[in-house]
Formats: C-alpha cells, structure tokens, sequence
C-alpha cells in the first residue's frame, strides 16, 4: 500500500514549508496530490520525486543573460534632451 501524507504531514518529513506547497498548489506547480475531503495528500513518492527534481547541479544550470560591462548611461528622451 502506498503510503500518503497530508499537507501539513509533509513538512515535518520534509524540508518543504506547509505554506509553500499551499503556493505551488495554487500556481499549478509541485508535487503530484489528491483532494481527499477536504484535505490535500501527497504520495510521499511524488514529494520525493519532486525533490530530486528540484535539484540544482551548478556546472550545469541555466545561465542568465550575461551582464553589462561599464558604466549606466543617460537614458534619452528626458526633458533636458532639447536644452542647448
């Protein structure tokens, strides 16, 4: 039999907030769960799949757009544009 947790089980099994998978429950993201009553479970295989998924390895996570080098520029288009 597979063994489930509630929502507010999880946290003290897991390094998981109760709010946080409230969150992600909201947004669509997250573990796997069932609305059981009126309680939300998860199968403590899906919270550990979920984990591991979440895992970052640094050599080779996304890298952002690389940053500018130098100084910040005017903007143009200001009011003091047309002054002479």
């Amino acid at each position: 039999m597979k063994k489930f947790l509630t929502r507010s089980e999880v946290p003290n099994q897991y390094p998981v907030k109760f709010t946080t998978l409230a969150q992600l429950a909201c947004r669509g993201a997250g573990p796997a769960y069932a609305i059981i009553g009126k309680s939300a479970v998860y199968r403590v295989d899906d919270i550990e799949a979920w984990l591991e998924d979440q895992v970052i390895d640094p050599g080779k996570g996304k890298r952002g757009r690389p940053r500018k080098r130098g100084r910040c520029r005017k903007a143009s288009g200001g009011a003091n544009d047309n002054e002479e």
